[in-house]
């Protein structure tokens, strides 16, 4: 029993003398209850001095009951950690035993009664921070696991593309799960946890859906953090527009389970430091030019579209192009290109180049869980407020049903179209920049399987809008990243980051599997380079 005693007290953090106050009064009650003639109960023979109860509904699984085992047992439902001096109830029952049995009858009529489909849905986290047992932290995956089950929309996709069945790869992390240690700092279990979900859920999904784990000291984490600053999310009560979304992820990142988890973003990181070095420090070498036949043919590379190289990478390419303005064509390589923010190449290269606007339509759709309406809703609120404001534009199109618009779309999946119920049109339009280059020749743009993100939307654009060429192999996906949710584990405070939009062209195809065709595949043994100059020097285009 005194083990037991030892480990109960250990987890409850208790200090040196509050401890061996406690196991001395026990042993006396022990020694007592040895002495009497009246039978001891089981409940002290197993030294189980509380026993924590499973949610009867999925839709309560944050929520533990603390039961003292006792003759008329109380029952204390709580979302909050119990403080160091509740864990043991020190006051005997008086009530009669009708009380306990009345109890439990009443709760479970009242409570659907109260309770909003977005409160069963969304788990707000507890004000302190809740123990980190098997059942809390289970309780989190299963959330996490429902989460993504009733609003991540790649499930069908990413079983055909790289061949992963997530519903598979969600029993294995749970089972995982349940086998994680909980006998050790705090800091150790969050660590062995997170390890679970990176390898069984995040890692595998990262290339669909721009699924990121927001693991502690990780580099995501602070990037995210980074963005969120240098938006001015962190200055929300003297930020000049309501800025719902931001306002909702600094609430989710500096809840108390996040804190313990990560530390507290406003003080423990110098993010003026990261945003210096990382965000705005720009890639060295990012763009690099070539004349391959002098006069005739131009030839430009570019790394990435990363936003910290928008000015240093616009320079070096205006100067380029003042210097083939009689070309007859002009190559832009954006094969390997992991994307950045599709600004880069839009303003820098396609503006200068057209003498009216280019523009860019497709279709975002989603299934219709309470997380993806809850972020899709802060989204489309703050982006009202912004055209009404003049900061943008023009707005998404306003959301409507699957079934209004699935007869016209002629290549779309129907088993993942089953799953979705809403949608909505986004354009992005490239207006003619001021400074027009004199080039006049044809341009051809290299993509494959490697062109993601951004550098995808700008290969879209570019084929869509007539702008370019495609010369090679689809691009890879990962299109999105206009709707990004997040999922803040309400036990553990780990954050999840997904695409809720499943993307699509007009005619249905979804971009982030099949990715962006091109209008002229590889030749058989040549590369997209090989191939563009054959063409070429045939004259074939």
């Amino acid at each position: 029993m005194t083990k037991y005693i030892f480990l109960l007290c250990k987890r409850a953090r208790l200090q040196r003398k509050e401890l061996l106050a406690i196991i001395l009064m026990l042993l006396l009650l022990f020694a007592f209850a040895s002495c009497s003639t009246e039978p001891v109960s089981d409940e002290i023979d197993t030294g189980e001095f509380y026993e924590v109860i499973q949610p009867e509904s999925a839709d309560e699984d944050t929520q533990l009951s603390i039961t003292e085992p006792q003759e008329t047992t109380k029952t204390i439902e709580t979302t909050e950690a119990p403080a160091e001096d509740e864990i043991f109830e020190t006051e005997l029952e008086t009530e009669p035993e009708t009380e306990a049995t009345t109890e439990p009858e009443t709760e479970p009529e009242t409570e659907p009664e109260t309770t909003t489909e977005e409160e069963k849905h969304i788990v707000i986290p507890p004000s302190e921070p809740a123990l980190l047992t098997t059942e809390t932290l289970l309780s989190d995956f299963d959330y996490l696991a429902r989460i993504l089950e009733e609003n991540y929309p790649y499930y069908g996709a990413a079983f055909r593309k790289f061949g992963i069945d997530l519903h598979k790869q969600t029993t294995a992390a749970r089972a995982a799960v349940a086998n994680v240690g909980v006998t050790g700092y705090d800091s150790q279990i969050l660590r062995e946890f997170a390890n679970v979900l990176a390898q069984n859920i995040v890692a595998p999904m990262r290339n669909m859906g721009h699924m990121i784990g927001l693991w502690s000291g990780g580099q995501s984490y602070q990037i995210q953090l980074a963005l969120m600053k240098w938006d001015g999310s962190f200055e929300l009560q003297s930020q000049w527009y309501p800025n719902l979304y931001a306002n909702h992820l600094l609430d989710m990142f500096t809840s108390p389970t996040a804190i313990r988890y990560y530390g507290n973003p406003l003080a423990n990181i110098d993010l003026d430091s990261y945003i210096q070095s990382v965000l705005m420090t720009p890639v060295p070498n990012n763009v690099a030019f070539d004349i391959i036949q002098p006069g005739s043919v131009a030839y430009m590379r570019m790394k990435t579209m990363d936003s910290a190289n928008y000015a240093v990478d616009g320079k070096l390419i205006a100067d380029f192009a003042e210097t083939i303005g009689d070309f007859e064509h002009f190559i832009i390589d954006l094969r390997g290109n992991t994307g950045g923010s599709a600004s880069n190449f839009m303003q820098n290269v396609i503006a200068p180049l057209i003498d009216k606007p280019a523009s860019l339509f497709y279709y975002v759709f989603f299934k219709g869980g309470q997380h993806n309406l809850l972020f899709d809703d802060l989204y489309y609120r703050d982006l009202q407020w912004q055209v009404a404001n003049g900061m943008v534009l023009h707005a998404d199109a306003p959301r409507f049903s699957v079934s209004d618009i699935l007869p016209s779309l002629t290549h779309a999946n129907a088993a993942d179209f089953a799953d979705l119920k809403y949608g909505f049109k986004r354009e992005i339009t490239v207006n003619p920049s001021s400074k027009r280059w004199e080039f006049n020749g044809k341009i051809w743009i290299l993509i494959d399987g490697r062109t993601i993100s951004a550098a995808e939307i700008s290969a879209a654009l570019a084929k869509e809008s007539g702008f370019a060429t495609l010369v090679g192999a689809p691009t890879g996906g990962m299109f999105g990243g206009y709707t990004a949710a997040f999922v803040g584990l309400p036990n553990t405070g780990a954050i999840i980051r997904y695409d809720y939009g499943y993307i699509t062209d007009s005619a249905g195809r979804s971009i982030e599997e099949l990715g962006v065709a091109p209008d002229i595949y590889n030749r058989s043994g040549m590369d997209a380079l090989e191939t563009v100059l054959a063409l070429i020097f045939e004259g074939n285009f």
